[in-house]
């Protein structure tokens, strides 16, 4: 069992999901961790790191949610424990933004726009942000 620092919102719990899934490394190509789950692991070199597994779940932003109209699959890692800077930061976690398309192999996420795009989100494969002194919006 991990541990996690406190952040801005409240851990993510799996168990109120009607969507959570976990992927099977003996189905998918992905190093292997305790219960056939798929390990989810990233390092610094100054000590910081976070790691868990691979999972999958239906996806939204803001306050509410429509079924078939904002709602999207998307693979993310479910992290377990954390160390230095990830411990102590107030942000829930990062989500990734790069422009680099996946391999199959599930440790390869692919850029969140590019499933919007594909499951019919957004029209175009594109993403802004707002930045504010009190907050912002993705």
């Amino acid at each position: 069992s991990g541990k996690c620092g406190k952040h801005i919102n409240q851990l993510y719990k799996s168990s109120l999901s009607d969507n959570f899934s976990l992927y099977d490394c003996n189905k998918v190509d992905c190093h292997c961790a305790v219960n056939n789950r798929c390990r989810f692991y990233q390092g610094y070199a100054e000590g910081s790191r976070y790691e868990g597994f691979i999972a999958k779940d239906a996806l939204y932003f803001g306050e509410s949610s429509h079924p078939g109209v904002d709602m999207f699959q998307y693979t993310f890692g479910c992290v377990q424990t954390e160390t230095k800077y990830f411990y102590s930061q107030e942000a829930d976690g990062i989500l990734g933004l790069s422009s680099e398309r996946p391999t199959m192999n599930v440790n390869r996420f692919e850029p969140i726009y590019d499933v919007m795009q594909e499951q019919g989100i957004i029209e175009k494969r594109q993403f802004a942000m707002c930045l504010g002194k009190n907050g912002g919006y993705f």
